[in-house]
């Protein structure tokens, strides 16, 4: 299965804040410390990934934080997410609004798992 396909799987445009909140508090357990190097890269963009969208939701605390520290990225996301309101969802980030990237953030993330060899 290709990463598009994956991605195209999750219907991710049904994802709820609440989907997304679950997605994120169980994520630092499934994200492993160490990978082979042949999957060295996909770890570092996953958590890259992980810190930007928290950055992205405003926790200014993720911009100085270890990137290799998913739980303390992930935890700011959950944090952010529950702090926003629905209007907040519709803010735009990149011209779309936020809660659409806050769902494809969800997809890559849940494609890196997948690469990993993580579900």
């Amino acid at each position: 299965m290709e990463r598009d396909d994956h991605i195209a799987g999750l219907a991710i445009d049904r994802l709820t804040p609440v989907d997304i909140d679950y997605f994120f508090r169980t994520l630092a357990d499934r994200v492993p410390r160490r990978v082979s190097d042949e999957l060295a890269d996909v770890l570092r963009n996953l958590r890259g990934r992980v810190q930007q969208l928290a950055v992205d939701l405003g926790a200014t605390t993720a911009m100085s934080a270890d990137p290799a520290d998913v739980h303390r990225s992930a935890e700011a996301v959950v944090e952010r997410i529950g702090q926003m309101r629905r209007r907040a969802w519709r803010a735009k980030i990149d011209g779309r609004p936020m809660l659409d990237h806050v769902r494809r953030q969800v997809g890559e993330i849940s494609a890196d798992l997948r690469e990993l060899g993580i579900s």
